[in-house]
């Protein structure tokens, strides 16, 4: 069986942690034997039997639709908006009328089966995307395998900055990067800043910028390559992970530093109720105050805020692998 990975939009214009998923779950597929590939859209060969689409999103309607047509069987990977609220709800009913989830619904039902990385997820798609629950399949965002042989590593620590906090990720607004810099230096606590501007999040770049510039709290490394052993060391010597955010799926960053045994700390919103993020620090992403106490809680007591490690080993890559192999064989 030949499978075909297709991504939302290129990588040269977002490149994320879902597009970081959609590399790690390749390269894990691939290991176990599975023969998966990028599907190359100049191609046309049409040896394969699976096309596995990556995002909810209208480009890739076109694809799903042709693929069906073309007696492909389908799989969508997606992550999905928190319909939290009355109001979200009723925009999404309007919107299944007379706007994009009107097309988003009608790509769902051609689909053979969708993956999602958490229970939150699967209920959501099953009772406003109308997916049957037989075609959902919760598998979560895989880790690669270098985080959980570090765990029992022991490297030198890094004198120069010590007892730090660590943020990962593209700096942007909906990661609360800033807001969590403020907190830092009324707690004086140093906090080490790990990722690179989002397109589009240049004046909130610019803000955090200024700060890092005139507090020696705060460092900013502008961008590593994931997976790599200098971010790896970068978590190890880190005191915790902190991560305010007010809107995520299953930050990948909170489960490497989970890995790494690192207390989580997390924006109290519907992502971090999800069962792998129990234990975690849970703060109001949207108030200094509470993101300030939830630090001095987490540098108090950090083995309060140890994740689960069962859970945790369900994202290593053979278990995240096999799970895709049993959707694909399922088909």
């Amino acid at each position: 069986m030949k499978i075909k990975f297709l991504p939302l939009q290129p990588n040269c214009f977002a490149f994320g942690g879902f597009e970081i998923q959609i590399q790690n779950n390749l390269k894990a597929n691939e290991k176990i034997g599975l023969d998966v590939s990028k599907l190359d859209i100049w191609d046309r060969s049409r040896d394969f039997e699976v096309l596995h689409c990556w995002g909810l999103g209208l480009p890739n309607y076109d694809s799903i639709m042709w693929g069906k047509k073309a007696n492909k069987k389908v799989v969508l990977s997606l992550l999905l908006y928190d319909y939290d609220t009355l109001l979200s709800k009723i925009k999404f009913k309007l919107s299944s009328y007379i706007g994009i989830q009107r097309y988003l619904l009608q790509m769902l039902a051609k689909v053979d089966a969708v993956s999602v990385v958490n229970e939150i997820q699967a209920e959501t798609c099953n009772s406003l995307y109308r997916v049957p629950e037989h075609k959902i399949h919760i598998i979560p965002n895989v880790v690669d395998s270098g985080y959980f042989n570090a765990r029992m590593e022991s490297i030198p620590a890094n004198s120069e900055f010590m007892d730090y906090l660590i943020v990962v990720g593209n700096v942007c607004s909906r990661k609360n990067q800033l807001m969590l810099a403020e907190a830092c230096i009324k707690n004086a606590v140093n906090l080490l800043i790990v990722g690179k501007i989002m397109d589009g999040e240049e004046v909130y770049g610019q803000r955090l910028k200024k700060l890092v510039d005139h507090h020696a709290n705060l460092r900013w490394i502008y961008g590593l390559t994931e997976n790599s052993n200098e971010l790896i060391n970068y978590y190890k010597n880190a005191i915790g992970l902190v991560l305010p955010s007010s809107v995520e799926q299953q930050p990948l960053s909170a489960l490497e530093a989970g890995i790494l045994g690192k207390p989580v700390l997390l924006g109290n919103c519907t992502y971090a109720k999800q069962e792998i993020f129990r234990n975690a620090c849970l703060v109001n992403p949207a108030s200094l105050g509470s993101v300030s106490d939830g630090i001095k809680q987490l540098v108090r007591d950090p083995g309060n805020y140890l994740l689960d490690e069962t859970k945790l080993m369900d994202c290593h890559e053979t278990n995240t692998a096999a799970a895709y192999k049993k959707l694909y064989e399922g088909l």
